[in-house]
């Protein structure tokens, strides 16, 4: 019996683990512990990037979330050159190049 690795990341996000896993001799279970989505937030409460020296993003999930949420309520579509924006890893700084207006480079 091959050993067996269970994935827990959200729904979607276990693919390429689970081909490598299992072109290793594993057999991979998918059963996500978390889903991910937007909480709603009023206008009023959204922070703005403007107000701060520095933004740090802890994922690409929750950078395109802020974002796409920047974007809908404020009607914000570009990031302000004075702002530093960072991430804890590459792949959250290749989902934040990624975002459509917003010229953030890393």
């Amino acid at each position: 019996m091959p050993p067996i690795a269970i994935l827990t990341r959200p729904a979607g996000r276990n693919g390429a683990l689970a081909q490598g896993l299992t072109a290793a001799g594993w057999q991979a279970l998918e059963l996500p512990a978390l889903e991910l989505r937007p909480l709603p937030i009023a206008v009023a409460d959204l922070p703005l990037p403007q107000d701060y020296d520095l933004v740090i993003f802890v994922s690409g999930y929750a950078a395109k979330a802020y974002l796409q949420q920047l974007r809908e309520l404020t009607g914000q579509t570009e990031w302000p050159a004075a702002v530093p924006a960072a991430t804890v890893g590459a792949a959250s700084a290749r989902a934040l190049r990624e975002v459509p207006g917003f010229g953030v480079d890393t």
